[in-house]
């Protein structure tokens, strides 16, 4: 079966996802589900993303970026939620890392701030390659005895920032998939 287009996935998601308006953050997992079922084996879309999504309609350009905030979100929050948030950058690969930081830094402001502000302090423990994370590469080393106890207490401050945000987050990015799928 031949690979289906940026575009079609786009559209079949378009029929497939509820009403943005209607989720809470007590759907999330319900949407992940579905933006999985639909995109198969590589469940991120920008894994899909080519160079057909400079040839997209805008409405469809804006459908991509809502879902990719979406599951960057949802990825970065199960992180944190996980192992704690200093995971969230000893735990990813390099060019997953720099996925993140580009997403937030274009739709989410406060959220890239607190990214950025995270690599400063966890600058020691960042990914070096691309495809493997810092603690792959790095398996007997600990991360937090690495980058100190200053910077675990400042990484744990803005932990506790994050979650009690998380609402808000899931509001913008509800509201940005909600924007999207009224432009389709």
């Amino acid at each position: 079966m031949a690979r289906k287009t940026l575009e079609h996935l786009l559209l079949e998601l378009q029929r497939s996802l509820p009403a943005a308006e209607a989720l809470t953050w007590d759907d999330v997992g319900d949407l992940e589900f579905t933006i999985e079922k639909v995109l198969g084996e590589r469940h991120r879309i920008h894994l899909h993303m080519d160079e057909s999504l400079s040839k997209l309609p805008g409405s469809l350009k804006s459908l991509y970026y809502a879902l990719d905030y979406f599951q960057t979100a949802s990825t970065f929050q199960g992180e944190v939620a996980g192992e704690g948030m200093l995971s969230a950058i000893y735990n990813v690969s390099g060019s997953d890392l720099q996925h993140s930081r580009e997403v937030f830094k274009r739709m989410d402001a406060e959220l890239s701030a607190a990214i950025e502000r995270l690599c400063e302090l966890a600058a020691l423990v960042m990914p070096t390659s691309p495809k493997k994370s810092w603690i792959t590469l790095n398996p007997h080393e600990d991360p937090y005895r690495i980058i100190g106890d200053d910077a675990n207490e400042k990484i744990a401050t803005l932990e506790e920032e994050f979650d009690s945000r998380l609402k808000t987050m899931w509001a913008r990015t509800f509201a940005a998939l909600g924007e999207a799928q009224r432009a389709v």
